[in-house]
């Protein structure tokens, strides 16, 4: 499905002027995070990439030029032998040492918060990103109505795996603090997974057929999902531009 809308999102042939195009378009950005389509075709970085499939789609739909880093040999074999990605990497984002203002976009999809040192990441983006080049993070929102609810039985505390955990303003003030990346925008989305894992947690459901009941069914938490204002949602999509 992801790949089906990220298709009519970027692909030139499929934003023809129909009904069925205009809802696919308006579905992807409702349930996604999307880079912008003025970045269509452009370089892109993905750190933490895994299996490049996020990476695969864009290059499919949009015809960026995809790159990748990633920690796991696995995934990156993974990446390179299955999908054709020869520009995954393995390694941190500082081994790899790219150019200089090399790529326009750079995206981290729950990543940030496993960093041991975020601050030295940031600065090394900046360095390699162009000058109006975006930075799009993707988090969990410790300003999230679910983790006031659930308090240490939020899935998303994923404790001792998440080393920072972040809302719009502390992220904001780690991207910013130093470097010319500047919050252009804040996109707020649910995560039923989330949700879901929380309250196995809460409730302790420790039965593995009533467990996979509940995370196969979690998709019909999404009405009341939206219902929640709409910066108390559990994930943070943040755009950054660089100046």
């Amino acid at each position: 499905l992801d790949s089906l809308l990220m298709d009519a999102y970027y692909n030139r042939n499929n934003r023809k002027k129909s009904f069925a195009n205009w809802y696919k378009r308006m579905l992807y950005k409702s349930i996604s995070s999307p880079i912008p389509y003025a970045y269509r075709g452009k370089k892109v970085l993905d750190i933490g990439c895994g299996n490049g499939l996020f990476l695969y789609n864009l290059k499919q739909a949009g015809n960026f030029d995809v790159y990748g880093v990633e920690m796991s040999d696995y995934a990156v074999q993974q990446a390179r032998t299955k999908l054709h990605l020869t520009n995954v990497k393995h390694g941190t984002l500082e081994e790899n040492e790219f150019p200089d203002n090399f790529f326009e976009v750079i995206t981290m999809n729950h990543v940030v918060e496993h960093l041991p040192d975020p601050k030295w990441t940031i600065k090394e983006i900046n360095r390699i990103l162009k000058p109006d080049g975006l930075l799009v993070i993707t988090t969990p929102n410790t300003d999230s109505l679910f983790l006031k609810m659930f308090k240490s039985d939020w899935f998303a505390l994923e404790t001792p795996r998440h080393l920072s955990m972040f809302s719009k303003k502390s992220l904001a003030k780690l991207v910013s603090g130093n470097v010319n990346l500047k919050l252009k925008k804040v996109r707020y989305n649910i995560s039923n997974y989330i949700l879901a894992r929380s309250i196995i947690y809460r409730f302790k459901i420790k039965n593995k057929f009533l467990s996979n009941i509940l995370m196969k069914t979690k998709v019909f938490f999404t009405p009341f999902q939206y219902l929640l204002p709409r910066k108390k949602r559990d994930l943070i999509t943040a755009y950054f531009l660089k100046k």
